[in-house]
C-alpha cells in the first residue's frame, strides 16, 4: 500500500512510531499531539493528519517513502510499515507500536489531554535545525525539544 492509501489513524500511528518508538511514553504523546496541533492550525503544515504526516520533509520518518526505492533508502520506513502491518493483521508483536496505537487512539478522542504546550515543532536533542536557532521551546523531554512556532 502506498502510505496515502492508509487510514488517518494508521499514519498518525506509524508517524509517532518512527519518530518516538524509541522514547517513553510521554515523549511519545507530546509528538502525537505536535502533529494534531499542526493539524488544528490547519497553516501550510496540512489541514488533515496524512497532510501534516505525510508532508515533504516534515517528518524524517517518512522521507524515504519518495524515492524509487524507498525500503532500501529508509530501513526506519519499513520498520514502521511492518510494525503497523502486524497490527493490522492482529499479531501485533511490536510492544512500542501497541503503546503508540493506544496513545494515538487517546489523543484523538481526548482521554489524554494536551500536555505539549502548544507546541508544533521538535527536533531530536543531537540536531540543530535551522528553524530552531535563537528559538527558546517550550519542553525539552526525553531526546526531543518542543517549540510553539505558529
Amino acid at each position: 500500500m502506498k502510505p496515502e492509501e492508509y487510514p488517518s489513524s494508521a499514519i498518525l500511528s506509524m508517524t509517532v512510531y518512527g519518530e518516538s518508538s524509541n522514547q517513553p511514553i510521554t515523549g511519545q504523546i507530546l509528538v502525537c499531539q505536535t502533529i494534531l496541533n499542526r493539524v488544528h492550525r490547519k497553516t501550510y503544515f496540512g489541514k488533515s493528519i496524512k497532510e501534516v504526516c505525510l508532508k515533504n520533509k516534515h517528518f524524517s520518518c517518512w522521507n524515504g517513502h519518495r524515492t524509487e526505492t524507498p525500503l532500501d533508502d529508509d530501513p526506519n520506513l519499513q520498520r514502521m510499515l511492518e510494525a503497523w502491518e502486524s497490527c493490522r493483521a492482529g499479531t501485533c508483536t511490536d510492544k512500542a507500536m501497541n503503546q503508540i496505537r493506544w496513545v494515538v487512539a487517546g489523543c484523538l478522542n481526548g482521554d489524554i489531554i494536551d500536555i505539549s504546550r502548544g507546541a508544533d515543532h521538535y527536533h531530536a536533542k543531537n540536531v540543530n535545525p535551522y528553524w530552531s536557532r535563537g528559538k527558546s521551546p517550550v519542553l525539552v523531554v526525553d531526546d526531543h525539544v518542543f517549540y510553539k512556532l505558529t
